[in-house]
Order: structure tokens, then sequence, then C-alpha cells
């Protein structure tokens, strides 16, 4: 059997396709969070202009381009309120935590742990 034979069997493809999935996987595995969150946020936008226009569609013709213009800017409206809004809130508590951690008293009994002594004090 030649090269070129073994290349043409289906099992032999199939494993060499999952090893390049798998080899993708583990080159984006530091953006992999990113992508995740970026197609399911594509995936909702989808559906959910694909329900408004069916819904809308049936009254008024509306290209599908507006609704998602539309719905992008409703997402960035509610993330600036949002983040304007909790932002301090969450910054105050953290401060708060920071302040609360530092009067925190910790004395280990008879530690005889230097590295940790020296942490400590």
């Amino acid at each position: 059997m030649q090269i070129k034979d073994y290349f043409q069997k289906k099992g032999l493809n199939r494993l060499l396709i999952l090893a390049l999935l798998i080899l993708i996987v583990m080159v984006i595995r530091d953006i992999l969070n990113l992508v995740l969150i970026t197609f399911i946020m594509a995936f909702l936008m989808n559906r959910i202009q694909s329900g408004i226009t069916n819904l809308i569609g049936r009254w008024v013709k509306i290209k599908p381009q507006i609704i998602v213009i539309f719905l992008y800017a409703l997402v960035i409206a509610l993330m600036t309120v949002g983040i304007s809004k909790y932002l301090p809130v969450i910054i105050g508590e953290i401060s708060q935590l920071i302040k609360q951690l530092g009067t925190l008293n910790i004395k280990p009994q008879g530690s005889d742990n230097e590295m940790l002594n020296e942490l400590i004090n």
C-alpha cells in the first residue's frame, strides 16, 4: 500500500480531523472563554432578532438589520447603565473588605514556620 491509500481511508481521515480539532482547541485555550461568550451572544441575538422579525413582520415589514442594530444598542445601553450604577458599589465593597482584612489579627499560636512568621509580621 502506498501512503495515498492510507489517507483515503475514512478511519484515518476521521482521526486526523479529530487530532486537528484537538490541536486547534489547545492553541486557542487561552481565549476559549471569549470565543464561547461571543458565540453565545451571537446565537442569542440571532434568535431574538428572528423572533422580533416574525412578530413584527405580521404588521410591518422591517429589515432585520435595523432590529439587530437596535438590539445591540439596547445591550450596550443596559451594560453602560449597569456598570455606572453597580461599579461604584462593587468598588466600595472591595475597599471595605480590604480594610477589614487589614484589621484582622492573625497570630498563629506557637508557629515555628519562618515563612509564615515573615508573612504575618
